[in-house]
């Protein structure tokens, strides 16, 4: 994913959204889904910082969308999101006043099943993100289309696009959906670059599996000196566990290795690339996942 696109770091926070096709069919009842989690990364060096330069991060997700349907073939969700990213730092002068970072997202998906084979995902969204001071280098916009083809009740395949803007760029991103009933346990579940799930569902009380989770962020920071832009990028890959807390309430964890992460720094000074050493990652969080 790295080699293929440039400056990816712009585009995952636009992908990472509440975008999911139900197991056998397209679209479930009118339903309300949602998500809190907490990603920690312990302090490691950083490349391209000065000698004895650490970092380490904690990023705080909660997302809540409600889908309603609008006849029998269309369906739309309003969402809204918040990222937190929270970053601890040594000897890192250019990131001063940069340790708290945040977004926050309204969105609106819409579904249509043209027949049981065909069916259209569309999203549209706006936020700010930063330290909030301004509107013209903190309000970004995207939208995300993808046709989706179902050549079976256990496989569906959609491709599409995403447009990304802000900060006065336009960025686009090609996208692709898989949702692949392997067995009758064994499932794949991607939106590729955001995520890519392998899982073992024996029924509907736990599932355990193994992902490759993007994560990321574009900050815009105004100073009294100087006006800076942090993008940021994260690929993670590890273990998951879920387990079925009760009704449509889930508890994730997964643990793993971070295997990239990278701060470009747009802006004064410290202008460039800094590259955090790989390390171990954990998240956990709750999920409320209709069924």
């Amino acid at each position: 994913m790295i080699e293929t696109f440039t400056r990816p770091s712009r585009y995952l926070p636009a992908v990472l959204v509440l975008f999911v096709a139900a197991g056998n069919g397209y679209a479930q009842e009118a339903s309300l889904s949602g998500e809190a989690s907490h990603t920690l990364r312990p302090d490691v060096a950083v490349d391209g910082a000065p000698a004895g330069a650490e970092v380490g991060s904690s990023t705080v997700v909660a997302a809540v969308a409600a889908r309603f349907s609008i006849g029998q073939r269309t369906f739309l969700t309003p969402g809204i999101s918040y990222q937190g990213h929270y970053l601890r730092f040594s000897s890192m002068p250019m990131f001063d006043g940069a340790d708290k970072l945040h977004s926050v997202e309204s969105s609106l998906m819409l579904l249509h099943m043209f027949n049981q084979k065909w069916a259209f995902m569309g999203r549209a969204a706006v936020g700010l993100s930063g330290d909030f001071a301004s509107l013209d280098r903190h309000l970004g916009f995207s939208a995300l289309g993808v046709a989706v083809r179902r050549f079976s009740p256990r496989f569906a395949l959609g491709l599409g696009a995403l447009v990304n803007y802000g900060d006065d760029e336009w960025l686009p991103l090609p996208v692709a959906r898989v949702d692949w009933q392997v067995s009758d346990h064994v499932f794949v579940d991607a939106l590729l670059p955001a995520h890519a799930k392998l899982l073992y569902r024996p029924g509907d009380r736990w599932e355990a599996g193994a992902v490759v989770q993007g994560e990321g962020g574009r900050w815009a920071i105004e100073g009294e000196m100087e006006d800076r832009t942090i993008n940021y990028i994260s690929i993670d890959a590890g273990a998951l566990f879920g387990l079925r807390m009760g009704g449509d309430t889930w508890f994730n964890i997964m643990g793993g290795w971070n295997a990239y992460r990278r701060y470009e720094l747009e802006g004064g000074a410290g202008d460039g690339d800094y590259d955090p050493d790989p390390g171990f990652v954990l998240r956990a969080g709750i999920e409320l996942r209709p069924r």
